[in-house]
């Protein structure tokens, strides 16, 4: 069944922690506080392991519930009400801290390296916002009425579409009543729940509210919270709903008891007859029938892939590389089909989809030799491209059939898939002129819609043997061996440099060992590691030979890390020494100041979708 995104059957632990954390604000000794808070805590933990980004919205329910207990919920006096929390407080930071650690020792590093890379763009928030017509109006999904909301005029295929329920929003209405009327304490909680109600409809609908499919000109917060540290991650404002359903649901079922304690219905049958109304109007309101299915049978040439023993990477065209902000490659959902494959061949693979990486792990694909080109070529249907594809075709192919044998078995690429259906016309025929492949078999069936599809498998044939291998790393054919921490382009005429104390370099070394030579610009004191153990070296002007001990290069591919111990000089010396008159800017006969160094990079959506400017190594 395909109900929608999967991250929504990863919610399960959020009632929970809603519900501890409110016993833990209701915690008269210092004991109960404890309890309540460490149960909290493991429940946010469990959300933050089912999926990260709910954990990070109970992060602002958190500060939403701290700001009304002190404001109003606090019942005796703040300081004999502070006294026992703070102990459950703490017990619910560490466990859920506890919890979070994996993620944190994973993300820092990049995080220290690279900086803030969570909120890279836009990403996908216009798309996957809320429309507040959607509130009103049941889904695509309903058996009577889905054909006329699949008309609609704004998209709500994933997610977009929050449809309440108008059972629920009448008992929620009635809880709403009854809350505000009653005693003091029913009064601030229902204050609460209403607060959080309007707070993450509002956080839903986006940077902007939009009705029908159009913006107005009334900003939301999500366009604040998605400028914090963290929750700038998250780029489907639609998300907040399971928030939004929670509160609804509270404030409903508050009516629905208040309904059912109405002397007319406290009999036992008027009390099953009147709930038993109220969960029919729901469901029927909700029916998702008959449920959408998607195929999830896998292509048996892929059991073929799986049953070939050894450690070797799997190439498929169109492919991408997608995250929440954008995606590399073939904007296609094949991208995400090729992954549940990979369940059943269970091979490495190029491409997939992750949550956030810095631009650097994107842009590695694009300007490696070979794959950049693929790139391109998966997105040579598309009309700007077609004609600039077309001129270039000769020069591809001969580029393709200089490289291909080297990058592939670089990368350990053994075998490549070519999805016929989902891929330009230029792409098949590059596949056959430039590639060193072999066709091993063609699949043809239905595809996960239904719809005809055809699967090429090839083999490729192996890279003729050598002993050495000499790059000069300011070459672009040379991008593929570099890692973090390189300049963008090689100098004028000159070298590459390095643009941080400890840059690295992607190698593929033999398991028997052997010797790594690096040439310096100028002397330089570095030390090495190769997987992470430190490597001899012998340093022999600017020369720098490493020697490599058997059993050391055991990874597909061997990460050579450099760590400079000498002082960086600033790019504004480096700009002086390699032109002491100033740049020279392009053929305009004008020049940079002496000792100023600019780079302008930009690259268009399908290769990158940034644009930097940084002088003196700086971002401007």
């Amino acid at each position: 069944a395909a109900l929608g995104q999967f991250n929504i059957a990863g919610s399960q632990w959020i009632p929970f922690y809603a519900l501890y954390l409110w016993r833990l604000g209701r915690s008269a000794t210092r004991r109960a506080a404890l309890r309540n808070g460490l149960t909290a805590g493991l429940f946010l933990g469990f959300q933050a392991w089912a999926e990260l980004t709910y954990a990070s919205f109970l992060l602002i329910w958190t500060a939403l519930f701290g700001l009304w207990w002190l404001a109003a919920g606090i019942r005796p006096p703040l300081r004999r009400a502070l006294a026992p929390a703070a102990w459950g407080i703490a017990a619910l930071g560490l466990v859920a801290g506890a919890a979070l650690l994996p993620f944190l020792a994973a993300m820092l590093p990049d995080l220290r390296q690279e900086g803030d890379f969570f909120a890279s763009g836009g990403g996908f928030a216009d798309i996957f916002s809320a429309d507040l017509m959607g509130f009103w109006l049941p889904t695509r999904l309903h058996p009577l009425l889905g054909h006329w909301a699949a008309a609609l005029p704004f998209p709500n295929d994933k997610g977009q579409q929050i449809y309440l329920g108008y059972s629920a929003l009448i008992l929620a209405l009635l809880g709403v009543y009854t809350g505000l009327t009653s005693r003091r304490a029913a009064r601030h909680a229902t204050l609460f729940w209403v607060v959080a109600f309007v707070v993450f409809t509002w956080l839903s609908l986006g940077p902007w509210l939009r009705w029908g499919g159009v913006d107005s000109a009334l900003p939301g917060p999500f366009a604040l919270v998605s400028r914090l540290p963290f929750f700038s991650g998250n780029r489907y404002p639609s998300r907040y709903s399971v928030l939004v359903m929670l509160a609804l649901a509270v404030l409903a079922a508050q009516g629905l008891a208040w309904l059912l304690a109405r002397p007319r219905l406290r009999g036992q049958a008027a009390s099953i007859l009147v709930a038993s109304l109220a969960a029919l109007l729901f469901v029927g309101e909700h029916l998702s029938a008959p449920l959408p299915l998607t195929g999830m049978r896998v292509p048996p040439l892929y059991a073929q892939l799986a049953a070939e023993a050894g450690d070797f990477a799997l190439l498929e065209l169109p492919t991408g590389w997608r995250n929440g902000a954008r995606v590399l490659g073939r904007e296609d959902l094949i991208i995400m089909r090729q992954q549940w494959d990979q369940t059943i061949h269970g091979k490495r693979r190029l491409g997939g989809n992750t949550s956030r990486n810095p631009e650097t792990k994107f842009q590695y694909f694009t300007e490696a030799p070979l794959i950049g080109d693929l790139i391109a070529l998966m997105n040579a249907d598309r009309e700007h491209l077609a004609p600039v594809l077309d001129a270039m075709y000769p020069e591809l192919v001969a580029r393709g059939r200089r490289l291909a044998p080297q990058l592939l078995d670089f990368l350990g690429i053994r075998y490549v898939t070519l999805h016929v259906d989902r891929a330009p016309a230029l792409l098949i025929r590059y596949v056959e002129d430039a590639l060193p492949l072999d066709r091993v078999s063609e699949w043809q069936g239905p595809d996960w819609t239904g719809a005809p599809a055809t699967i090429r498998l090839y083999r490729v044939r192996p890279a003729p043997p050598s002993t050495a291998q000499h790059y000069g790393l300011a070459s672009p054919d040379s991008h593929h061996l570099l890692a973090e921490g390189w300049s963008s382009a090689a100098a004028p005429g000159g070298p590459r440099y390095a643009t941080r104390p400890a840059p690295a370099l992607l190698l593929d070394l033999p398991d028997q060992g052997g010797q790594v030579i690096l040439t310096m610009d100028a002397p330089a004191t570095a030390r090495y590691a190769l997987n992470s153990t430190p490597v001899a070296h012998q340093v022999e002007g600017s020369r720098h030979a490493l020697t490599i001990p058997p059993g050391l290069a055991t990874e597909p591919i061997d990460r050579l890390q450099i760590t400079f111990l000498d002082a960086p000089r600033p790019a504004a010396e480096v700009a002086a020494a390699l032109a002491p008159q100033g740049t020279p800017i392009g053929a305009t006969g004008s020049r940079l100041d002496p000792g100023v160094a600019l780079v302008i990079r930009s690259a268009g959506q399908e290769v990158g979708d940034f644009a930097h400017i940084l002088v003196n190594g700086r971002e401007a």
